[in-house]
């Protein structure tokens, strides 16, 4: 559910821009670039992105601003962090704009709320599990990444849907009847496709996983 420019006001979109632009310098000043030193790294975090990028063109829609689609931001904030997951935004819905899903008005909006606040919540429920939880591989795989993705995903699209019920783009009674019924079952599929993905990864390619460590999930 992507908003552009013609739906909300333009002080809305302005901030939105704002605020991605701060949250954006602060990603590329503590990301660790460091380790995209090696081309294999190079090579899985754009690819990664490119993938994302095919996956938010599957979506359907029912009225402007509210449709569906699946994230993936959990998978590449577990394997990149959350600072190049929210760097990743600007690519993907970049490609967007260039394939006509979008625009770049509501551009700052939808990184904001599509990718840095689905990140965000993926590193807090990674960071929460790995304090209190055993470091065990299945609790990784249920907890970090399912459960992130689908939380991830629900507050995402109660924020938007929230935004768009306030700016009187869509009717509550509308959503409520339409479109709330069908989120369950795209929570679902989020936390599939999301915890899918990073079990094959961390049984074929875990040095792609940054969050995971193969000596603390699975030699303990």
């Amino acid at each position: 559910m992507e908003v552009t420019a013609n739906l909300l006001p333009t002080a809305l979109l302005a901030a939105g821009w704002l605020a991605l632009g701060v949250l954006l310098a602060l990603a590329a000043v503590t990301a660790p670039w460091q380790r995209l030193r090696e081309s294999e790294m190079q090579h899985a975090l754009f690819g990664s992105i490119v993938a994302l990028a095919l996956l938010w063109w599957i979506r359907a829609g029912i009225l402007p601003g509210l449709g569906f689609h699946f994230f993936g931001v959990t998978t590449l904030t577990l394997m990149f962090g959350w600072q190049f997951a929210c760097i990743a935004a600007l690519p993907v819905l970049l490609a967007g704009v260039f394939t006509g899903q979008g625009d770049m008005g509501g551009l700052g909006l939808n990184a904001l709320v599509l990718f840095v606040l689905p990140a965000g919540v993926t590193w807090l429920v990674h960071a929460l599990a790995s304090r209190h939880l055993p470091l065990n591989f299945f609790v990784y795989v249920f907890v970090n990444c399912y459960l992130a993705a689908v939380l991830s995903m629900a507050i995402a699209t109660l924020f938007m849907s929230g935004v768009l019920i306030a700016t009187d783009v869509i009717d509550a009674g509308y959503w409520w009847r339409n479109y709330l019924p069908f989120v369950p079952m795209l929570l679902l599929s989020e936390g599939f496709i999301n915890g899918s993905a990073i079990a094959v990864l961390v049984a074929t390619r875990p040095a792609w996983v940054w969050t995971f460590d193969d000596r603390h999930y699975l030699k303990r």
